[in-house]
């Protein structure tokens, strides 16, 4: 019966399985083994509670099991609990201290408290004992570029595809990467042609087809972005649902908003000389006029972005490297010096379920603290990073919200005035340091501060439709 049911599980037949587990233990009430079999297949169903109930069942059987203490960790990770997942990678090393698994398991659970030299140790340890531990070399690539060090972050995923080179999901970390900080000296010849090989799990990887749509918008290639887009919406709602709730986001997210910003054509610049370039630094609405014209004292300009996904002001505001700086800071620095620079982050502070709204209530801090704070550091960190450039600085405010019916009055109203509050300072910051603000709000605000319905192209972002009017404001600048 046992054996019946690890022959289930293996076809996927968890619930079978799981019968098959529970005659075996009728039978045989002291099986160790059907207790620990059950608990990966109710690991595999969603289920860890019930899968640490059966793993604590095998263990008072045979105490002795690593492997039940190990699975164990990953349920209660699974859970949200790193720290007792640690004590129970501890114990099934203590009883098999070569046991790569755990290490590797410890360095997650690490990673998910913010002990991110700690979680590098743990995969480390992983690679002394199993040396072509593919897992382990892609979450130390994931790790060091969450610390900024984005070069020692290439040249682990590049290990990591010299070990698998069909490795899906350390292909898709990768090329986010790249399509971040394509244009910069990080990115050679040799890390792109690693992430060329488009195997058949890859292709079907729904993360992998909305980079590759934000690499074909980014290079100004509407025809594949479509492409990519269509091939995303042909997997089954499955395919999904099954990802990481940030990707599920981030996924949705970038296909709406491709969708709509390839429904206007591209105007092509690439006759412009070099120096009729504006380089758009941001998040997400570095996007919004990419690939347009936009007149600066009467010459034409072409837009071209330099993304940074989820970047917010204030990650720019804190003392810690991290992968937002790393990044923007390769771009700022590939750019041509002189140039003229839009930048635009702060958007995602002033939603009502992150940034300033959700970091007062938590850390119970007034919010006109956070925002103080974080607008100084934002803007005292480029103008660190300008020190050798001499680029003209635009900075975007964030524009007018649209009412979410979702939410009550009171937090729309939360909303509209942490955006006031934010746009005020940065005005203020920005102009003492002498740079350009572009005030999008302005144009965008009807009388009751909420949008006005004229220039959105989804509940966050702006059309390219915008582009005039921040021409009127660029033409009061001297």
């Amino acid at each position: 019966y046992n054996n019946m049911g690890n022959a289930l599980k293996g076809q996927g037949k968890l619930e079978e399985a799981i019968g098959a587990y529970n005659k075996a233990l009728s039978i045989k009430p002291d099986s160790a083994d059907a207790y620990y079999n059950m608990g990966i297949a109710l690991q595999d169903q969603g289920k860890p509670e019930e899968a640490i109930d059966a793993y604590t069942k095998a263990l008072s059987i045979k105490p002795d099991s690593a492997g039940a203490y190990n699975n164990m960790g990953i349920a209660l990770q699974d859970q949200g609990k790193p720290e007792e997942a640690i004590v129970a990678y501890n114990q099934a090393l203590a009883i098999k201290p070569d046991y790569a698994e755990a290490c590797y398991n410890m360095g997650n659970a690490l990673k998910d408290q913010g002990e991110l030299d700690k979680a590098i140790e743990a995969y480390e340890k992983a690679l002394s004992l199993k040396p072509n531990y593919a897992d382990a070399y892609n979450n130390i690539g994931i790790t060091l570029q969450e610390q900024g060090k984005l070069g020692e972050a290439i040249e682990a995923y590049k290990k990591v595809l010299s070990i698998k080179p069909d490795y899906a999901e350390a292909i898709v970390n990768a090329s986010s990467l790249r399509n971040q900080i394509s244009e910069t000296t990080l990115i050679n010849e040799e890390f792109d042609k690693r992430l060329e090989n488009h195997n058949p799990e890859l292709l079907a990887t729904p993360k992998f087809q909305i980079n590759q749509a934000v690499r074909a918008f980014l290079i100004s290639d509407q025809e594949l972005v479509q492409k990519h887009l269509n091939s995303y919406s042909s997997f089954p709602p499955s395919s999904i649902t099954e990802l990481k709730a940030k990707d599920r986001v981030f996924c949705s997210a970038y296909t709406s908003l491709l969708e709509k910003l390839i429904q206007t054509p591209f105007e092509n610049g690439a006759s412009f000389a070099d120096d009729q370039t504006v380089f758009h630094v941001g998040e997400s609405h570095c996007l919004s006029y990419a690939h347009r014209f936009i007149k600066i004292h009467g010459t034409d300009y072409t837009v071209v972005p330099k993304i940074t996904f989820g970047g917010k002001a204030y990650h720019f505001s804190t003392q810690k490297e991290n992968s937002y700086k790393a990044i923007t800071g390769s771009n700022f620095d590939s750019l041509p010096d002189n140039s003229i620079v839009f930048i635009s982050f702060g958007e995602i502070d002033c939603r009502p379920d992150e940034g300033f709204i959700s970091a007062a209530k938590k850390h119970k801090k007034p919010i006109e603290d956070l925002v103080s704070d974080t607008v100084r550091g934002y803007v005292d960190w480029f103008v660190e990073q300008n020190q050798n450039k001499n680029h003209s600085l635009f900075f975007f405010n964030v524009p007018a919200p649209i009412y979410k019916k979702k939410y009550s009055t009171e937090v729309n109203g939360k909303v509209t005035s942490t955006i006031r509050l934010f746009n005020s300072l940065l005005h203020k910051t920005v102009l003492d340091h002498e740079f350009n603000i572009i005030d999008v709000n302005k144009f965008t605000a009807g009388k009751d501060g909420y949008s006005n319905g004229l220039f959105h192209i989804d509940g966050f972002h702006l059309s390219s439709e915008a582009i005039p009017l921040i021409e009127k404001q660029i033409g009061t600048f001297v």
